[in-house]
């Protein structure tokens, strides 16, 4: 009973198949590219958050792995959940979110016919911010290692794509930047230039140096006292020339 059933869910999946193989065979016109953002939020220390992840362009994804990377020091994904896109996924797809690795929220994609073309968010990750988180910008990044466009009877094709990376901004005041001490060089002051002090010349009395010129003749009060003495020595003369006469 149970290999006529695993035959007949077999023969079932044969025909879906062939169903819908003409339609993927059909080649795609025009170059595919898929955006893909993450929001930017701002908490303090000790907050929850959400960051959502969404995705735009042109595209048909069979297959997708990625990263959705963070710092497990200030950030802790609690939990997650699956946006409009992965959620409501074509017949015979699958996401597959992981969850396990701290600092690294990873989600898997894989499509077996139908790609993936719509647009609009993947997932949303909820976050707690550390009790100790410094002020700051944390950065989360995506980390593409696969996407790929891969139709049935077809070579497996590189989707090209962007990023827009998102954060979580944890407020606070943050500690001030300590700044090498600047050494400038010591500034050379001019010499200030004093005016000489001028002394008032000092007074030297002449010294009286011997000359061999005669000595001038006397004059005023003691050229009348010589007078008077030469007269009387004339009168003693006359007075003794007269004696010796007599």
């Amino acid at each position: 009973m149970k290999k006529l059933l695993a035959a007949i869910v077999a023969f079932a999946m044969v025909l879906s198949l062939a169903a819908v193989v003409p339609a993927m065979a059909e080649t795609r016109d025009g170059e595919m590219n898929a955006v893909f953002t993450a929001e930017t939020v701002t908490a303090a220390p000790g907050e929850t958050v959400t960051v959502t992840a969404s995705i735009d362009g042109v595209y048909e994804i069979h297959g997708m792995t990625m990263e959705f990377n963070y710092d497990p020091a200030v950030l802790h994904c609690d939990s997650y959940a699956l946006g409009p896109v992965l959620a409501n996924l074509p017949q015979s797809a699958m996401a597959m979110p992981d969850n396990s690795i701290a600092g690294s929220f990873r989600m898997g994609l894989m499509c077996a016919v139908d790609g993936v073309t719509a647009t609009g968010d993947l997932f949303t990750c909820t976050f707690t911010v550390a009790e100790d988180a410094q002020p700051g910008t944390y950065d989360i990044e995506f980390v593409i290692t696969g996407l790929t466009y891969m139709p049935i009877g077809e070579p497996a094709t590189d989707i090209p794509y962007e990023l827009n990376n998102g954060a979580v901004v944890v407020e606070g005041e943050e500690p001030p930047t300590e700044e090498p001490p600047t050494e400038e060089p010591p500034t050379e002051e001019p010499p200030t230039e004093e005016p000489p002090t001028e002394e008032p010349p000092t007074e030297v009395p002449p010294t009286e140096e011997p000359t061999d010129q005669p000595t001038p003749p006397p004059t005023g009060a003691i050229t009348v006292i010589g007078l008077g003495v030469a007269a009387i020595a004339a009168a003693a003369g006359v007075v003794i020339f007269r004696k010796k006469e007599d």
